[in-house]
């Protein structure tokens, strides 16, 4: 006859059966499982999508959990090859600090081991965005790290289950009273590092494929319905593998409704943000002026970053070899206005530093670096453009470049991560970092004390999260 019985404090068998010798299949086993980590306080731990599968312990609300049949059940009505499995997820860490791995404008980076997963015996590898609360709020910077996080919330969903092609993925965003933390891939250096520390031989070996992976990755961007607003080298990260992502969406703008393709002639926004060398003419012609005044504009800024980032890549061998530093293409207004002034139809006088520039590399900056945004080099100009294809064979390195970017699904573990890195000396001597977790509930608005920023990717390495180790699909006749 169908009853409970109640095995333990936390055990229920629940018999759905009129049989007095039950069928097991039919089952079912409730688990109230008792918490093994404490939150920590100021903590939001809601689940958004059911609780957790990879350890009954972690969960934070019951799970009824199909019993498995026993040899003397009947056989299920669907063929074994017919179950199809769902992924195990757990949620983020405990993470074990490897070190630091570099600085942001409001920001520290970390990298570390993901503890939980099984990946290359050590466990994967990552890096910790972490903000300060307070900090953010003493220098105003709220809105950079909400807006960052609606970027990559918004890439996420037009991504679908594959990610966008070289441009960075959110796995998490966390949260604890003091701290926000984003979780993404360990990314070997920026851009900026490559000009300065790597050598020339490697540099030139990989910079047009590097290109040409940054505009398609600016043409993902805009087809997810964002334009960047501060592309510069150090937004170009190179990872272990010597392929590009562009990161850093705090300064960007995001289309509603979220998702919608941008249009190259349509002008959007109107802010001027960003940093100052790297700003298109169009945006610094709002610097300063009421915002009634101000002129709108649209994802041709994106491509005049990218013109610069070109720039500075193609010019920074012949730079080191007689300067320390290397500056960017226009690093006061007075440059740019200098630029702009030399731009016009009957003037065919090069601007000084772009002189001595092979004509292919000076055609695809000067289109790019266009004071007209109607007239500047977009994604159409960009791939067809001679710059791109080899000498010898005239193939272009565009060529199966969508292909070579969505197979960038797999995060590095601990056998594609050099030594350096996961032996690292961590000056700090930090004990194992174990983070917050964080998850918000759908639709909760982040509060003015940044509360409610806890974010799981769905389609990342720790979500979805789902109640049933397995589910049965019915093929079609």
């Amino acid at each position: 006859m169908p009853g409970i019985i109640r095995l333990s404090e936390t055990v229920t068998l629940r018999l759905n059966t009129h049989s007095d010798t039950p069928d097991p299949s039919s089952l079912r086993i409730t688990i109230k499982p008792k918490m093994i980590r404490q939150a920590l306080v100021g903590i939001t731990n809601t689940t958004e999508d059911g609780p957790l599968l990879d350890s009954v312990g972690d969960a934070c609300e019951a799970s009824i959990l199909p019993l498995t049949p026993g040899p003397t059940s009947p056989a299920p009505s669907h063929s074994p090859r017919e179950i199809k499995r769902l992924p195990r997820r757990c949620p983020p860490g405990p993470f074990y600090r490897l070190g630091p791995a570099g600085e942001g404008t409001f920001s520290k980076i970390i990298a570390v081991r993901d503890l939980r997963s099984k990946g290359g015996a050590g466990g994967r590898v990552l890096c910790l965005k972490v903000f300060e609360k307070e900090k953010l709020r003493n220098e105003g910077a709220e809105r950079v790290v909400v807006q960052e996080l609606r970027a990559f919330q918004t890439l996420t969903a037009a991504a679908h289950d594959k990610w966008l092609p070289f441009v960075m993925r959110m796995e998490a965003s966390m949260e604890d009273t003091e701290r926000i933390i984003f979780a993404m891939e360990l990314m070997d250096c920026d851009l900026l590092t490559v000009m300065f520390d790597w050598e020339e031989e490697k540099v030139v070996k990989n910079k047009k494929r590097w290109i040409a992976e940054m505009a398609t990755g600016i043409a993902a961007i805009h087809s997810a319905g964002i334009i960047h607003r501060d592309m510069k080298p150090e937004n170009v990260l190179v990872d272990f593998a010597n392929t590009v992502r562009i990161t850093d969406f705090g300064c960007s703008y995001v289309a509603y409704p979220a998702g919608r393709p941008l249009e190259p002639r349509t002008p959007y926004c109107s802010r001027v943000t960003g940093t100052i060398p790297y700003h298109s003419p169009e945006v610094m012609a709002n610097k300063g002026i009421p915002r009634e005044d101000k002129t709108e504009y649209g994802i041709a800024t994106d491509y005049w970053g990218l013109g610069c980032v070109i720039y500075e890549l193609e010019t920074c061998g012949e730079v080191k070899k007689t300067q320390d530093t290397i500056e960017p293409l226009f690093q006061t207004k007075e440059a740019l206005d200098a630029y702009i002034n030399l731009r016009t139809p009957n003037n065919k006088k090069r601007y000084e530093p772009l002189e001595g520039l092979d004509e292919d590399i000076f055609d695809l900056i000067s289109g790019l670096l266009h004071p007209s945004p109607s007239s500047r080099y977009g994604e159409r100009e960009v791939r067809c453009h001679d710059y791109f294809f080899n000498n010898n064979s005239r193939k272009s390195e565009f060529i199966g470049i969508e292909a070579r970017g969505l197979a960038l699904n797999t995060l590095p573990d601990k056998r594609d991560v050099p030594e350096r890195v996961l032996y690292m000396e961590d000056p700090s001597d930090e004990e194992p970092n174990y983070s917050p977790v964080a998850y918000t509930p759908r639709g909760t608005q982040i509060g003015s004390d940044f509360s409610n920023v806890g974010w799981i990717n769905p389609r990342g390495i720790w979500g979805p999260m789902h109640n049933d180790p397995a589910f049965y699909t019915t093929r079609p006749n």
